[in-house]
Protein backbone atom coordinates (compact mmCIF):
# COMPACT_ATOMS: atom_id res chain seq x y z
CA UNK A 1 0.00 0.00 0.00
CA UNK A 2 1.05 3.84 -0.49
CA UNK A 3 1.75 4.46 3.63
CA UNK A 4 4.24 1.45 3.45
CA UNK A 5 7.17 3.56 1.50
CA UNK A 6 10.60 2.49 2.27
CA UNK A 7 11.54 5.87 3.36
CA UNK A 8 8.44 6.76 5.80
CA UNK A 9 7.42 9.68 3.92
CA UNK A 10 4.44 11.20 5.96
CA UNK A 11 1.44 10.96 3.46
CA UNK A 12 -2.02 12.86 3.51
CA UNK A 13 -4.28 10.58 5.24
CA UNK A 14 -7.53 11.63 3.30
CA UNK A 15 -5.21 10.73 0.17
CA UNK A 16 -4.38 7.34 1.75
CA UNK A 17 -8.28 6.68 2.13
CA UNK A 18 -9.41 7.80 -0.75
CA UNK A 19 -6.11 5.97 -2.55
CA UNK A 20 -7.19 2.21 -0.84
CA UNK A 21 -11.05 3.11 -1.80
CA UNK A 22 -10.18 3.44 -5.26
CA UNK A 23 -8.11 0.40 -5.90
CA UNK A 24 -10.86 -1.54 -4.50
CA UNK A 25 -13.76 -0.36 -6.03
CA UNK A 26 -12.19 -0.21 -9.48
CA UNK A 27 -9.63 -3.37 -8.88
CA UNK A 28 -10.27 -4.38 -12.98
CA UNK A 29 -8.54 -1.15 -14.12
CA UNK A 30 -6.08 -1.24 -11.21
CA UNK A 31 -2.99 -0.58 -14.07
CA UNK A 32 -4.66 2.42 -15.35
CA UNK A 33 -5.65 3.31 -12.01
CA UNK A 34 -1.94 3.12 -10.89
CA UNK A 35 -0.37 4.64 -14.42
CA UNK A 36 -2.75 7.67 -14.44
CA UNK A 37 -4.97 8.52 -11.84
CA UNK A 38 -3.21 7.87 -8.57
CA UNK A 39 0.24 9.97 -10.25
CA UNK A 40 -2.14 12.73 -10.88
CA UNK A 41 -3.84 12.26 -6.91
CA UNK A 42 -0.50 12.40 -5.24
CA UNK A 43 1.32 15.27 -6.90
CA UNK A 44 -2.07 17.38 -6.35
CA UNK A 45 -2.22 16.15 -3.05
CA UNK A 46 1.35 15.50 -1.66
CA UNK A 47 2.42 17.22 1.41
CA UNK A 48 5.06 19.42 1.46
CA UNK A 49 6.90 17.66 4.64
CA UNK A 50 8.55 14.65 3.85
CA UNK A 51 10.32 12.92 6.84
CA UNK A 52 13.07 9.92 7.21
CA UNK A 53 14.44 9.02 10.28
CA UNK A 54 18.36 8.00 10.33
CA UNK A 55 19.81 5.34 11.43
CA UNK A 56 20.95 7.29 14.83
CA UNK A 57 17.30 8.09 15.05
CA UNK A 58 17.78 11.93 13.90
CA UNK A 59 14.58 13.02 11.56
CA UNK A 60 15.36 14.51 7.82
CA UNK A 61 12.66 17.41 7.28
CA UNK A 62 12.38 17.18 3.19
CA UNK A 63 9.55 18.27 0.83
CA UNK A 64 7.94 17.72 -2.35
CA UNK A 65 8.81 19.20 -5.22
CA UNK A 66 7.16 19.26 -8.82
CA UNK A 67 9.10 19.00 -11.74
CA UNK A 68 7.44 19.18 -15.40
CA UNK A 69 5.71 16.01 -15.22
CA UNK A 70 5.92 14.40 -12.24
CA UNK A 71 6.88 15.41 -8.51
CA UNK A 72 10.61 14.26 -7.00
CA UNK A 73 11.82 14.33 -3.18
CA UNK A 74 14.29 16.80 -2.63
CA UNK A 75 16.19 16.63 0.86
CA UNK A 76 18.67 19.66 0.59
CA UNK A 77 21.48 20.27 3.57
CA UNK A 78 21.64 16.82 5.10
CA UNK A 79 24.81 17.47 7.40
CA UNK A 80 26.94 14.05 7.20
CA UNK A 81 29.45 15.29 9.24
CA UNK A 82 30.23 17.79 11.84
CA UNK A 83 31.50 21.34 10.73
CA UNK A 84 34.52 21.83 10.46
CA UNK A 85 34.89 25.38 12.33
CA UNK A 86 36.94 26.01 15.22
CA UNK A 87 39.48 23.55 16.50
CA UNK A 88 38.02 21.20 13.48
CA UNK A 89 39.08 23.92 11.30
CA UNK A 90 41.77 21.79 8.81
CA UNK A 91 40.91 18.31 10.83
CA UNK A 92 39.16 14.82 8.97
CA UNK A 93 35.64 15.43 9.02
CA UNK A 94 34.30 14.14 12.44
CA UNK A 95 31.28 12.62 13.10
CA UNK A 96 28.02 14.59 13.82
CA UNK A 97 26.35 13.48 17.04
CA UNK A 98 22.77 13.93 17.07
CA UNK A 99 20.26 12.98 20.46
CA UNK A 100 17.35 10.50 18.61
CA UNK A 101 14.24 12.44 17.44
CA UNK A 102 16.00 15.52 16.95
CA UNK A 103 14.80 17.35 13.64
CA UNK A 104 16.97 18.77 10.83
CA UNK A 105 15.16 20.72 8.31
CA UNK A 106 16.60 19.56 4.70
CA UNK A 107 14.31 22.11 2.64
CA UNK A 108 16.72 25.27 2.26
CA UNK A 109 19.85 25.42 -0.18
CA UNK A 110 23.16 24.62 1.54
CA UNK A 111 26.12 27.29 1.39
CA UNK A 112 28.98 25.93 -0.48
CA UNK A 113 32.58 25.79 1.41
CA UNK A 114 34.78 28.99 1.09
CA UNK A 115 36.23 30.02 -1.76
CA UNK A 116 36.69 32.67 -3.79
CA UNK A 117 33.67 32.62 -6.11
CA UNK A 118 33.68 32.33 -9.46
CA UNK A 119 32.09 30.31 -12.27
CA UNK A 120 34.13 29.16 -15.38
CA UNK A 121 31.10 27.22 -16.94
CA UNK A 122 28.31 29.49 -17.22
CA UNK A 123 26.54 27.74 -19.91
CA UNK A 124 23.91 25.71 -18.43
CA UNK A 125 24.61 26.00 -14.24
CA UNK A 126 25.02 29.97 -13.44
CA UNK A 127 23.87 30.50 -9.65
CA UNK A 128 24.74 32.87 -7.30
CA UNK A 129 26.59 31.09 -4.36
CA UNK A 130 26.68 31.68 -0.92
CA UNK A 131 29.33 30.15 1.22
CA UNK A 132 30.57 29.10 4.77
CA UNK A 133 33.16 27.06 6.69
CA UNK A 134 30.42 25.52 7.54
CA UNK A 135 29.41 23.46 4.23
CA UNK A 136 29.85 19.83 4.79
CA UNK A 137 26.30 18.91 3.38
CA UNK A 138 24.71 16.55 0.73
CA UNK A 139 21.70 16.64 -0.94
CA UNK A 140 19.29 13.80 -1.91
CA UNK A 141 16.77 13.93 -4.76
CA UNK A 142 14.18 10.87 -5.67
CA UNK A 143 11.79 9.81 -7.23
CA UNK A 144 8.13 10.45 -5.72
CA UNK A 145 7.15 6.95 -5.88
CA UNK A 146 5.43 3.86 -3.61
CA UNK A 147 8.67 1.63 -4.83
CA UNK A 148 8.00 -1.43 -2.32
CA UNK A 149 10.89 -1.97 0.79
CA UNK A 150 12.03 -5.08 -1.19
CA UNK A 151 12.83 -2.87 -4.27
CA UNK A 152 15.54 -0.48 -3.69
CA UNK A 153 16.82 1.93 -5.85
CA UNK A 154 20.19 2.61 -7.44
CA UNK A 155 22.15 5.19 -6.18
CA UNK A 156 24.53 8.07 -8.14
CA UNK A 157 26.66 9.84 -6.07
CA UNK A 158 27.74 13.37 -7.57
CA UNK A 159 31.34 14.87 -7.18
CA UNK A 160 31.17 18.52 -8.17
CA UNK A 161 34.27 19.81 -10.42
CA UNK A 162 35.94 23.29 -9.80
CA UNK A 163 39.63 22.97 -9.76
CA UNK A 164 39.20 22.21 -6.24
CA UNK A 165 38.93 25.44 -5.57
CA UNK A 166 35.28 26.53 -6.50
CA UNK A 167 31.51 25.24 -6.96
CA UNK A 168 29.41 23.11 -4.82
CA UNK A 169 26.66 19.90 -5.01
CA UNK A 170 23.66 21.83 -5.22
CA UNK A 171 24.68 23.90 -8.52
CA UNK A 172 23.97 20.86 -10.41
CA UNK A 173 20.08 20.91 -11.09
CA UNK A 174 19.20 16.97 -11.33
CA UNK A 175 15.60 16.85 -11.09
CA UNK A 176 14.96 15.88 -14.61
CA UNK A 177 17.66 12.88 -14.46
CA UNK A 178 15.94 11.77 -11.39
CA UNK A 179 12.41 12.43 -12.97
CA UNK A 180 13.75 10.21 -15.91
CA UNK A 181 15.91 7.51 -14.63
CA UNK A 182 13.98 7.03 -11.41
CA UNK A 183 17.57 6.65 -9.79
CA UNK A 184 18.52 8.24 -6.28
CA UNK A 185 20.73 11.40 -6.54
CA UNK A 186 23.28 12.46 -4.04
CA UNK A 187 25.27 15.73 -4.97
CA UNK A 188 28.02 16.03 -2.28
CA UNK A 189 29.94 19.79 -1.00
CA UNK A 190 33.46 19.26 0.22
CA UNK A 191 36.19 21.55 1.39
CA UNK A 192 38.29 23.59 -1.21
CA UNK A 193 41.38 25.48 -2.02
CA UNK A 194 43.42 25.79 1.37
CA UNK A 195 40.64 24.77 3.86
CA UNK A 196 40.25 21.00 1.93
CA UNK A 197 43.52 20.37 0.11
CA UNK A 198 46.65 22.86 2.48
CA UNK A 199 49.08 19.83 1.62
CA UNK A 200 52.12 21.73 2.48
CA UNK A 201 52.00 21.88 6.51
CA UNK A 202 52.91 18.67 8.39
CA UNK A 203 50.50 19.43 11.17
CA UNK A 204 47.62 19.73 8.94
CA UNK A 205 46.20 16.18 7.30
CA UNK A 206 46.44 16.17 3.20
CA UNK A 207 43.73 16.15 0.94
CA UNK A 208 41.14 16.74 3.26
CA UNK A 209 38.43 17.66 0.27
CA UNK A 210 38.64 14.33 -0.47
CA UNK A 211 38.42 13.00 3.25
CA UNK A 212 35.10 14.83 3.11
CA UNK A 213 33.95 12.86 0.03
CA UNK A 214 34.94 8.90 1.94
CA UNK A 215 33.29 10.75 5.00
CA UNK A 216 30.09 10.97 2.90
CA UNK A 217 30.44 8.09 0.65
CA UNK A 218 30.40 6.45 4.39
CA UNK A 219 27.24 8.26 5.02
CA UNK A 220 25.35 7.11 2.43
CA UNK A 221 26.44 3.46 2.99
CA UNK A 222 24.65 3.80 6.43
CA UNK A 223 21.43 5.65 5.29
CA UNK A 224 20.47 5.44 1.72
CA UNK A 225 18.40 2.51 2.75
CA UNK A 226 15.90 4.92 4.37
CA UNK A 227 15.86 6.97 1.53
CA UNK A 228 14.86 3.91 -0.84
CA UNK A 229 18.12 3.47 -2.31
CA UNK A 230 20.42 0.11 -2.60
CA UNK A 231 23.95 0.55 -1.21
CA UNK A 232 25.19 -1.94 -2.85
CA UNK A 233 24.59 -0.06 -6.32
CA UNK A 234 25.92 2.74 -5.55
CA UNK A 235 27.97 4.85 -8.34
CA UNK A 236 30.37 7.51 -7.76
CA UNK A 237 30.06 10.42 -10.76
CA UNK A 238 32.62 13.48 -11.17
CA UNK A 239 33.14 16.09 -13.67
CA UNK A 240 36.45 17.72 -14.50
CA UNK A 241 38.53 18.25 -10.96
CA UNK A 242 35.17 16.04 -9.64
CA UNK A 243 36.40 13.27 -12.46
CA UNK A 244 40.05 13.83 -11.36
CA UNK A 245 38.37 13.01 -7.68
CA UNK A 246 36.65 9.90 -8.86
CA UNK A 247 39.91 8.57 -10.34
CA UNK A 248 41.98 8.86 -7.26
CA UNK A 249 38.93 7.27 -4.87
CA UNK A 250 38.10 4.53 -8.06
CA UNK A 251 41.98 3.37 -7.37
CA UNK A 252 42.56 4.01 -3.21
CA UNK A 253 42.92 0.86 -1.23
CA UNK A 254 40.41 2.46 1.05
CA UNK A 255 37.45 2.51 -0.69
CA UNK A 256 35.90 -1.01 -1.85
CA UNK A 257 33.27 -1.12 -0.13
CA UNK A 258 32.28 2.53 -0.54
CA UNK A 259 30.64 1.92 -4.16
CA UNK A 260 30.52 -0.33 -7.65
CA UNK A 261 31.33 1.24 -10.05
CA UNK A 262 32.64 5.25 -10.95
CA UNK A 263 31.76 7.37 -14.07
CA UNK A 264 34.62 10.34 -14.64
CA UNK A 265 33.41 12.98 -17.23
CA UNK A 266 36.22 15.23 -18.56
CA UNK A 267 39.25 14.79 -15.34
CA UNK A 268 41.15 12.11 -14.09
CA UNK A 269 44.27 11.73 -11.76
CA UNK A 270 46.89 11.49 -14.56
CA UNK A 271 45.63 15.10 -15.61
CA UNK A 272 48.99 17.64 -14.81
CA UNK A 273 46.33 20.06 -12.92
CA UNK A 274 45.05 17.00 -10.79
CA UNK A 275 48.32 16.27 -9.06
CA UNK A 276 51.82 17.93 -7.36
CA UNK A 277 54.79 16.88 -6.25
CA UNK A 278 55.46 20.61 -4.86
CA UNK A 279 59.04 21.78 -4.69
CA UNK A 280 60.66 22.97 -1.56
CA UNK A 281 60.50 26.52 -2.69
CA UNK A 282 56.78 26.60 -3.90
CA UNK A 283 55.90 24.80 -0.71
CA UNK A 284 57.98 27.62 1.12
CA UNK A 285 56.19 30.43 -0.69
CA UNK A 286 52.66 29.56 -0.13
CA UNK A 287 53.63 28.50 3.34
CA UNK A 288 54.70 32.22 4.00
CA UNK A 289 51.82 33.68 2.16
CA UNK A 290 49.71 32.49 3.92
CA UNK A 291 51.16 33.42 7.43
CA UNK A 292 51.92 36.87 6.31
CA UNK A 293 48.18 36.83 4.79
CA UNK A 294 46.46 35.56 8.26
CA UNK A 295 48.42 37.46 10.36
CA UNK A 296 50.40 34.39 11.66
CA UNK A 297 53.95 33.35 12.95
CA UNK A 298 56.03 30.31 12.31
CA UNK A 299 55.18 29.99 16.50
CA UNK A 300 52.11 27.82 17.16
CA UNK A 301 50.71 28.28 13.50
CA UNK A 302 48.21 26.01 13.25
CA UNK A 303 46.28 27.38 16.53
CA UNK A 304 46.99 30.93 15.13
CA UNK A 305 45.08 29.51 11.72
CA UNK A 306 42.43 28.23 13.24
CA UNK A 307 41.54 31.59 15.20
CA UNK A 308 42.40 32.92 11.79
CA UNK A 309 39.15 35.43 10.39
CA UNK A 310 37.10 34.07 7.50
CA UNK A 311 38.21 37.50 5.85
CA UNK A 312 42.42 36.52 6.10
CA UNK A 313 41.71 32.86 4.79
CA UNK A 314 40.01 33.92 1.52
CA UNK A 315 42.87 36.62 1.15
CA UNK A 316 45.59 34.13 1.63
CA UNK A 317 43.70 32.14 -0.78
CA UNK A 318 43.23 34.94 -3.89
CA UNK A 319 47.12 35.76 -3.00
CA UNK A 320 48.85 32.02 -3.26
CA UNK A 321 46.17 31.35 -6.18
CA UNK A 322 48.88 34.24 -7.95
CA UNK A 323 51.31 31.80 -7.61
CA UNK A 324 50.55 29.27 -9.93
CA UNK A 325 50.61 29.07 -13.47
CA UNK A 326 47.32 28.57 -15.22
CA UNK A 327 45.62 26.29 -15.93
CA UNK A 328 47.76 24.06 -13.37
CA UNK A 329 45.63 24.26 -9.86
CA UNK A 330 46.91 25.96 -6.77
CA UNK A 331 45.83 23.42 -4.50
CA UNK A 332 45.56 20.11 -5.95
CA UNK A 333 45.55 16.52 -4.33
CA UNK A 334 49.35 14.87 -3.17
CA UNK A 335 50.46 11.90 -1.64
CA UNK A 336 49.55 11.75 1.61
CA UNK A 337 50.79 7.81 2.17
CA UNK A 338 47.47 6.19 3.30
CA UNK A 339 44.72 7.65 1.02
CA UNK A 340 46.81 8.70 -1.97
CA UNK A 341 49.76 5.93 -1.40
CA UNK A 342 52.11 7.20 -4.63
CA UNK A 343 51.95 9.01 -7.78
CA UNK A 344 48.85 8.96 -9.86
CA UNK A 345 51.00 6.70 -12.41
CA UNK A 346 52.45 4.38 -10.07
CA UNK A 347 48.60 4.20 -8.24
CA UNK A 348 46.95 2.91 -11.43
CA UNK A 349 49.47 0.45 -12.81
CA UNK A 350 50.06 -1.61 -9.22
CA UNK A 351 47.75 -0.03 -6.79
CA UNK A 352 46.31 -2.43 -4.33
CA UNK A 353 42.13 -1.37 -5.64
CA UNK A 354 39.58 -3.56 -6.71
CA UNK A 355 38.31 -4.17 -10.05
CA UNK A 356 35.46 -2.01 -10.84
CA UNK A 357 33.39 -0.94 -14.01
CA UNK A 358 34.51 2.77 -15.06
CA UNK A 359 32.49 4.87 -17.51
CA UNK A 360 35.01 7.50 -19.08
CA UNK A 361 33.62 10.59 -20.95
CA UNK A 362 35.03 13.76 -23.00
CA UNK A 363 33.89 16.40 -25.15
CA UNK A 364 35.18 16.41 -28.42
CA UNK A 365 36.98 20.24 -28.21
CA UNK A 366 37.69 20.22 -24.16
CA UNK A 367 40.94 22.78 -24.68
CA UNK A 368 38.24 25.27 -26.61
CA UNK A 369 38.03 27.13 -23.16
CA UNK A 370 41.25 26.76 -21.70
CA UNK A 371 42.79 28.21 -25.28
CA UNK A 372 40.72 31.71 -25.06
CA UNK A 373 41.90 31.94 -21.17
CA UNK A 374 45.27 31.97 -22.00
CA UNK A 375 45.68 33.66 -25.30
CA UNK A 376 43.46 36.87 -23.47
CA UNK A 377 46.25 36.39 -20.68
CA UNK A 378 48.71 37.29 -23.45
CA UNK A 379 46.59 39.64 -25.29
CA UNK A 380 45.45 37.11 -28.23
CA UNK A 381 41.78 37.50 -28.70
CA UNK A 382 40.57 34.08 -29.32
CA UNK A 383 36.80 34.33 -28.54
CA UNK A 384 34.64 34.82 -32.35
CA UNK A 385 35.28 32.81 -35.35
CA UNK A 386 37.26 35.87 -37.28
CA UNK A 387 39.86 35.83 -34.61
CA UNK A 388 43.10 33.88 -34.59
CA UNK A 389 46.59 33.09 -33.63
CA UNK A 390 48.62 35.38 -35.94
CA UNK A 391 51.58 33.60 -36.57
CA UNK A 392 53.75 30.00 -35.74
CA UNK A 393 55.71 32.54 -33.41
CA UNK A 394 52.81 33.00 -31.38
CA UNK A 395 51.68 29.32 -31.20
CA UNK A 396 55.05 28.46 -30.04
CA UNK A 397 54.70 31.19 -27.72
CA UNK A 398 51.26 30.41 -26.17
CA UNK A 399 51.77 26.74 -26.19
CA UNK A 400 55.88 25.78 -24.68
CA UNK A 401 55.54 28.59 -22.60
CA UNK A 402 52.78 26.69 -20.61
CA UNK A 403 53.53 23.29 -21.54
CA UNK A 404 57.22 22.55 -21.32
CA UNK A 405 59.33 25.37 -20.32
CA UNK A 406 57.20 27.50 -18.04
CA UNK A 407 58.80 30.91 -17.29
CA UNK A 408 61.13 30.72 -20.25
CA UNK A 409 60.76 33.24 -22.97
CA UNK A 410 61.27 32.68 -26.82
CA UNK A 411 63.62 32.38 -28.67
CA UNK A 412 64.33 29.30 -25.97
CA UNK A 413 62.54 26.63 -25.64
CA UNK A 414 62.79 22.86 -25.78
CA UNK A 415 63.93 20.06 -28.35
CA UNK A 416 60.92 18.70 -27.35
CA UNK A 417 58.49 21.85 -28.16
CA UNK A 418 59.79 22.12 -31.33
CA UNK A 419 58.81 18.42 -32.23
CA UNK A 420 55.29 19.76 -30.08
CA UNK A 421 54.79 22.37 -32.37
CA UNK A 422 55.31 20.13 -36.01
CA UNK A 423 52.79 17.42 -34.54
CA UNK A 424 50.08 20.30 -34.44
CA UNK A 425 50.61 22.59 -36.83
CA UNK A 426 53.08 20.58 -39.67
CA UNK A 427 54.57 24.63 -39.32
CA UNK A 428 51.40 25.43 -41.22
CA UNK A 429 49.67 28.89 -39.92
CA UNK A 430 46.28 28.20 -41.04
CA UNK A 431 43.44 27.98 -38.43
CA UNK A 432 46.17 28.15 -35.58
CA UNK A 433 43.09 28.88 -33.31
CA UNK A 434 41.89 25.32 -33.43
CA UNK A 435 44.94 23.31 -33.34
CA UNK A 436 45.91 25.63 -29.90
CA UNK A 437 42.83 24.35 -28.54
CA UNK A 438 43.29 20.71 -30.04
CA UNK A 439 46.88 20.98 -27.99
CA UNK A 440 45.69 22.19 -24.91
CA UNK A 441 42.38 19.57 -24.48
CA UNK A 442 44.83 17.19 -25.39
CA UNK A 443 47.30 18.00 -22.90
CA UNK A 444 45.32 18.90 -19.95
CA UNK A 445 42.56 16.26 -20.47
CA UNK A 446 41.90 14.65 -23.51
CA UNK A 447 44.71 12.30 -23.42
CA UNK A 448 44.73 11.93 -19.60
CA UNK A 449 41.59 10.66 -19.99
CA UNK A 450 41.73 7.98 -22.45
CA UNK A 451 45.64 6.36 -21.01
CA UNK A 452 43.67 6.56 -17.61
CA UNK A 453 40.86 4.27 -19.57
CA UNK A 454 43.43 2.72 -21.28
CA UNK A 455 45.78 1.85 -18.63
CA UNK A 456 42.91 0.90 -15.94
CA UNK A 457 41.55 -1.62 -18.60
CA UNK A 458 44.81 -3.03 -18.80
CA UNK A 459 44.14 -4.04 -14.93
CA UNK A 460 41.22 -6.08 -16.20
CA UNK A 461 38.75 -3.29 -14.98
CA UNK A 462 35.64 -2.97 -17.86
CA UNK A 463 36.30 0.53 -18.42
CA UNK A 464 33.36 2.11 -21.13
CA UNK A 465 35.01 5.46 -23.52
CA UNK A 466 32.64 8.16 -25.12
CA UNK A 467 32.97 10.97 -27.14
CA UNK A 468 30.59 13.87 -26.72
CA UNK A 469 30.74 15.59 -29.96
CA UNK A 470 26.53 16.81 -29.81
CA UNK A 471 26.24 20.27 -30.90
CA UNK A 472 23.12 22.16 -30.15
CA UNK A 473 21.73 23.96 -33.43
CA UNK A 474 19.31 25.75 -30.86
CA UNK A 475 21.94 26.73 -27.74
CA UNK A 476 24.87 26.92 -30.12
CA UNK A 477 26.59 30.58 -30.17
CA UNK A 478 27.28 30.73 -34.16
CA UNK A 479 29.64 33.25 -33.49
CA UNK A 480 31.83 31.44 -31.65
CA UNK A 481 31.21 28.07 -33.30
CA UNK A 482 35.03 27.69 -33.41
CA UNK A 483 34.98 26.39 -30.10
CA UNK A 484 33.08 22.87 -30.75
CA UNK A 485 31.81 21.26 -28.17
CA UNK A 486 33.54 22.19 -25.45
CA UNK A 487 34.59 21.03 -21.65
CA UNK A 488 31.32 19.69 -19.38
CA UNK A 489 28.90 20.45 -22.37
CA UNK A 490 28.04 16.47 -21.92
CA UNK A 491 26.70 17.07 -18.23
CA UNK A 492 23.88 19.07 -18.81
CA UNK A 493 22.44 16.35 -21.05
CA UNK A 494 23.20 13.77 -18.36
CA UNK A 495 21.32 15.93 -15.85
CA UNK A 496 18.60 16.26 -17.76
CA UNK A 497 18.37 19.81 -18.74
CA UNK A 498 16.72 19.69 -21.82
CA UNK A 499 13.64 17.63 -20.82
CA UNK A 500 12.91 20.73 -17.25
CA UNK A 501 11.00 23.11 -17.97
CA UNK A 502 12.88 25.13 -15.56
CA UNK A 503 15.37 24.64 -12.54
CA UNK A 504 13.55 23.67 -9.17
CA UNK A 505 16.41 26.28 -7.67
CA UNK A 506 15.83 29.16 -9.48
CA UNK A 507 13.67 31.22 -11.60
CA UNK A 508 16.02 30.10 -14.75
CA UNK A 509 14.13 28.72 -17.88
CA UNK A 510 15.79 26.01 -19.85
CA UNK A 511 13.19 26.63 -23.13
CA UNK A 512 15.38 27.24 -25.85
CA UNK A 513 16.47 23.63 -26.26
CA UNK A 514 14.58 21.75 -29.29
CA UNK A 515 13.85 18.10 -30.28
CA UNK A 516 17.13 16.97 -31.14
CA UNK A 517 18.86 18.52 -28.04
CA UNK A 518 16.07 16.29 -26.22
CA UNK A 519 17.07 13.23 -27.80
CA UNK A 520 20.51 13.40 -27.32
CA UNK A 521 20.04 14.43 -23.35
CA UNK A 522 17.79 10.63 -23.15
CA UNK A 523 20.19 8.70 -24.88
CA UNK A 524 23.28 10.37 -22.12
CA UNK A 525 20.94 9.45 -19.24
CA UNK A 526 20.04 6.09 -20.65
CA UNK A 527 23.98 5.29 -20.97
CA UNK A 528 24.33 6.56 -17.15
CA UNK A 529 21.23 5.25 -15.66
CA UNK A 530 22.30 1.63 -17.45
CA UNK A 531 25.80 1.77 -16.08
CA UNK A 532 24.50 2.73 -12.48
CA UNK A 533 21.74 0.41 -12.21
CA UNK A 534 24.18 -2.86 -13.91
CA UNK A 535 27.64 -1.86 -14.65
CA UNK A 536 27.49 -1.91 -18.21
CA UNK A 537 26.00 0.69 -20.39
CA UNK A 538 23.60 0.14 -23.04
CA UNK A 539 22.49 2.36 -25.87
CA UNK A 540 18.31 2.01 -26.08
CA UNK A 541 15.77 3.59 -27.56
CA UNK A 542 16.43 4.91 -31.32
CA UNK A 543 20.02 3.60 -31.04
CA UNK A 544 19.49 0.21 -29.69
CA UNK A 545 21.36 -1.52 -32.87
CA UNK A 546 24.40 0.16 -31.51
CA UNK A 547 27.01 -2.33 -30.04
CA UNK A 548 29.11 -0.56 -27.05
CA UNK A 549 31.46 -2.66 -25.58
CA UNK A 550 34.46 -2.32 -23.00
CA UNK A 551 37.74 -0.97 -24.04
CA UNK A 552 39.39 -4.80 -22.86
CA UNK A 553 36.45 -6.52 -25.26
CA UNK A 554 37.10 -4.53 -28.59
CA UNK A 555 39.65 -1.24 -27.73
CA UNK A 556 36.55 0.91 -29.38
CA UNK A 557 34.69 4.17 -28.24
CA UNK A 558 31.31 5.48 -28.35
CA UNK A 559 31.00 8.39 -30.46
CA UNK A 560 28.05 10.24 -30.19
CA UNK A 561 27.76 12.90 -33.01
CA UNK A 562 24.89 15.47 -33.97
CA UNK A 563 22.73 12.76 -35.84
CA UNK A 564 23.83 9.16 -35.47
CA UNK A 565 25.88 7.16 -32.90
CA UNK A 566 29.00 4.86 -33.63
CA UNK A 567 31.95 2.88 -32.32
CA UNK A 568 35.38 3.61 -33.43
CA UNK A 569 38.78 2.34 -32.92
CA UNK A 570 40.44 3.87 -29.92
CA UNK A 571 44.07 2.47 -31.65
CA UNK A 572 44.87 5.68 -33.41
CA UNK A 573 44.11 8.17 -30.43
CA UNK A 574 46.07 6.33 -27.93
CA UNK A 575 49.11 6.29 -29.93
CA UNK A 576 48.62 10.08 -30.82
CA UNK A 577 48.28 10.80 -26.58
CA UNK A 578 51.43 8.44 -26.02
CA UNK A 579 53.76 10.45 -28.49
CA UNK A 580 52.38 13.62 -26.85
CA UNK A 581 53.01 12.75 -23.34
CA UNK A 582 56.51 11.41 -24.33
CA UNK A 583 56.98 15.27 -25.66
CA UNK A 584 55.65 16.96 -22.68
CA UNK A 585 57.12 14.80 -19.91
CA UNK A 586 60.80 14.93 -21.12
CA UNK A 587 62.08 18.82 -20.82
CA UNK A 588 65.73 19.51 -22.47
CA UNK A 589 65.61 23.07 -22.75
CA UNK A 590 67.46 24.66 -25.93
CA UNK A 591 68.11 28.09 -27.99
CA UNK A 592 66.78 27.61 -31.54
Amino acid sequence: KLHNLSFNVQINPSTIFLTDFLLKILKPWRSLLLLFILPYLWRENADKDVKVQLQNGAIIVGQHVKTGNDVITVFTGVPYAAPPIGNLRFAKPVKLTLEPGTYIDATNIPPACLQNVYDPYPTFFSRQISYSEDCLYLNIFTKHSWISKKKKKAVLFYIHGGSFSNGDGISRDGSGFVEYTDIILVSVNYRLQMMGFFNYFNEIPKNLGLWDIIFALEWVQKNIGKFGGDNTRVTIMGESAGGALVTYLHTSPLTENLFASSIALSGTLLAPWAFTDISEMEQENKWNIVLESTGCTVESPLKCLRSASTDDLLRAMKETAELHNYPLDTWPPVIDKTLIIDTPLYSIKHGNYPNRPLLSGICQNEGSHIAMALADASNVSLVYNTDDIPNLRTFRKLSVDHILVQNVTLPCMSDNGTKLIQMYTDNNGVDLKIKYAKLMGDWLLSCPQLITADMLSARDNNVYQYIFNYLSPNTADKDKSWCGVQHNEDLGYILGLPLSSNSIFSNRKFDKFGTSDKKISKLMMDVIKTFVRRGVPVIENAYSKVCWKSIRQSNHYLHILNKRVTTRSLDDIINHCNKLMNLVTSRTIKCI
